[in-house]
């Protein structure tokens, strides 16, 4: 795992990796970003997914040179009914739109750079029929909004989520800018 520019390959999840996500997310990195209510829905539905039942994801893990080192979460987003819904205001109609949650679970990798290639391989191979793409990081994250926007995603604004008392930030990306963005590289 020494070639970070090693190849990058994604996959569902499966009954194999619980374990394994399992423990990335309360690794001391992962901590303070997945806890509380927001932890345990993420483990009610990565364990509905390997089972499968209906969940509200689709879990994902990452793998560099074939060894998984990140796990992502996508759900396909729509309007609610709900007047409080932060993301309401910015879904427009007839658009494809998803979710994403992304985390290295391995530390070493943290600050090298990968995130931001993963997350854009991620997006074109496995995203490409969407038209945008929401994520939502802790406002305290400041390492992770930095690599969204290296990727292309722009903030649009605050929230404290039901699932999480802190400061959230919602950040949106065009799908079309960001395959823009690679035909020129």
């Amino acid at each position: 795992m020494d070639d970070l520019q090693g190849k990058l390959s994604f996959r569902l999840a499966s009954r194999s990796d619980v374990v394994l996500v399992r423990g990335w997310l309360v690794r001391p990195h992962i901590q303070p970003y997945f806890h509380g209510q927001g932890l345990q829905n993420t483990y009610d539905d990565l364990d509905k997914w390997v089972n499968g039942e209906p969940s509200v994801f689709k879990h994902w893990v990452a793998l560099l040179d074939d060894e998984p080192f990140a796990y992502m979460m996508t759900s396909v987003m729509e309007k609610t009914d709900d007047p409080k819904d932060p993301y309401n205001e910015w879904i427009e109609e007839g658009k494809d739109v998803s979710s994403l949650d992304v985390l290295i679970g391995k530390e070493q990798l943290l600050g090298q750079g990968l995130g931001t290639r993963m997350i854009r391989e991620f997006l074109i191979t496995s995203l490409a029929h969407v038209d945008d793409v929401f994520i939502d990081p802790s406002a305290g994250n400041k390492r992770a909004i930095r690599v969204y926007e290296k990727v292309g995603f722009e903030t649009l604004t605050t929230f404290i989520p039901p699932w999480d008392p802190g400061l959230h930030v919602l950040m949106r990306l065009s799908m079309e800018t960001l395959t823009r963005s690679s035909d020129s590289l």
